[in-house]
């Protein structure tokens, strides 16, 4: 037959977000009583670097930036407040909150604790990736829990001060999260956060040390 078939493709396609920001409350447990944080996240992710089109650019590189700051605290968090930009490199290729994700980053951590201001230097790891099916299926039972899920790890330490004042000693931040998908612009976010901070002040001699674990929950936008 000179007759030919026609036949329709259907394709997929999945767009990633290339932008978010959140914004929390949180609260952690300190000498006396609760201590009130709101916590400001926001990253961006390029497509490529550059234009060049490689394997080691494209889906690789992002910057991630955090605000944190307490609200009602005394004694050495008082007032207490860090400000966090990191850039990130990708290990493997893929968009950002549904491809798995491992890499590396560097970054800075303005640091305000016990009256002092101390701008710190380090790096560390972050890992990502949707939540495995068999849990997904399990939790998605329960109405309310029934969008796309995303969890996360950061980890970064901070060896090295930026102000000659300062003699910096074991400073990290980690946290833990999780991300549910309302729709394709809107999520719920939650976790943990666990910072220790320990320096001292060359100039006077002071020594600060503290550490806090926070539980945050909150609201983002993605685009």
């Amino acid at each position: 037959s000179n007759s030919a078939e026609q036949r329709l493709a259907k394709v997929d396609v999945y767009r990633g977000a290339a932008f978010d920001f959140s914004l929390h409350y949180g609260l952690s447990d300190v000498p006396g009583g609760l201590l009130t944080s709101v916590i400001a996240d926001a990253d961006y992710w390029w497509e490529d670097i550059f234009n060049t089109q490689s394997d080691f650019s494209v889906q690789r590189l992002g910057v991630h930036a955090r605000n944190y700051q307490s609200g009602n605290g005394s004694g050495v968090f008082a007032n207490r407040m860090t400000t966090q930009v990191d850039a990130r490199y990708r290990f493997n290729q893929g968009l950002w909150k549904y491809d798995p994700v491992w890499g590396a980053a560097i970054g800075v951590n303005t640091l305000r604790f016990n009256g002092e201001n101390v701008p710190l230097l380090g790096g560390g790891i972050f890992l990502g990736s949707r939540w495995p099916e068999f849990l997904d299926r399990l939790i998605s039972y329960i109405p309310i829990f029934k969008y796309p899920k995303w969890v996360g790890l950061d980890f970064n330490y901070y060896p090295v001060s930026l102000a000659n004042t300062y003699s910096p000693e074991t400073n990290f931040s980690g946290s833990f999260y999780g991300h549910m998908d309302f729709n394709a612009h809107f999520y719920l976010s939650g976790g943990i956060i666990v910072d220790q901070y320990s320096f001292t002040n060359k100039s006077t001699g002071l020594e600060s040390h503290g550490a806090l674990a926070t539980g945050f929950m909150g609201l983002g936008v993605q685009f």
